[in-house]
Formats: structure tokens, sequence, C-alpha cells
């Protein structure tokens, strides 16, 4: 190779670096100074009221709504304290409990049902019409639908035990 040629091809090897270097730089900057739309927190909150439109719930003085989804890690991981809701849910007819899946996941409660968890009722909405982000959510409405609790994400033990317990209440 020639001097010439060798010249030639480290000025390219330097204006490619320079140009990748530009471009991270750019993109690093863009995801970090703009304003994202990716919601960060589940829209509905406490005292919240769900779209009666949207989710038909069970005619019961409380309800456990299990937001989940056969794509989300977490849900699988929380099989059984999904498995201890349903037996739990069988002794108290005052509490239902209801799995909703994305409204594109049409056959998501199969991927449970593997592992041996079967959801009595179920139900397949679009999320963001109730305010729900994130999946696992689980939301405990009244029988106005009104939000008395919510949790997202996998719960820690204690916290289980803090919805189990709703089963214990008069």
């Amino acid at each position: 190779m020639t001097n010439n040629t060798r010249s030639k091809l480290e000025k390219a090897a330097y204006i490619a670096i320079i140009c990748m270097t530009i471009f991270t730089i750019s993109m690093v900057s863009f995801r970090y100074f703009s304003k994202s739309s990716v919601p960060t927190a589940n829209k509905v909150k406490n005292g919240d009221y769900l779209n009666k439109s949207a989710l038909e719930l069970p005619n019961s003085e409380k309800v456990i709504i299990l937001f989940i989804s056969e794509t989300c890690k977490f849900c699988r991981e929380s099989g059984s304290f999904y498995q201890k809701l349903i037996k739990s849910s069988e002794s108290k007819k005052s509490i239902s409990l209801i799995a909703v899946f994305p409204s594109r996941e049409k056959n998501g409660e199969n991927y449970f049902e593997k592992d041996g968890v079967a959801f009595p009722v179920k139900s397949y909405v679009d999320f963001t019409e109730l305010g729900v982000f994130f999946t696992p959510t689980i939301l405990i409405v009244d029988k106005d639908s009104k939000v008395l609790d919510s949790w997202s994400g996998k719960l820690e033990s204690d916290t289980e035990t803090k919805v189990l317990s709703i089963f214990n209440e008069n």
C-alpha cells in the first residue's frame, strides 16, 4: 500500500470516527433533553373512578382487578401470588377477581394456564382507557368503580400479604 493510499484511508477513518461521535452525542442529548411521551406512572390513582364503559365489572362489594400481560416478566413471576388470590376469592363471594389482558392478547390467559393459573373471570381491554400503562398493576375498586387501592410492579411479600388481607376484612 502506498503512502498516499494509507493517508487517504486514515483520513476516511478519522472522518468516520468523528461522524459516529457526533451522531452518538446527538442521540444521547436528544434522549436526555427531550420530553418523553412515555408515561412514568399509571394515570389512575386512589379515589379515581374507572371508566365503566371500558371494563364491565362483576357485581360485588369489591373487585380486585389484575392488569397483566403475557409479555410481562413480572406477571409470570407472580403466578404463585395470583394462585393465592384466585383461591382466596373463591371463598369470599363479596369480593370478585378479574384478570384484564391487553386487547391485543386475545389468548393471554393461555400463557398463565400453562403454569396452573386459571383466572375465573377474564377481560380484554385497552389499558390506556382505564389509565393503566404498566403491568402488573392491581386495583381494588368498590361497587361504584371507585379505586380504593392500587399497586404496580412485582409486589414484595409484605405487599402481597396486604393485598390478600382484603379477604379477611368484614
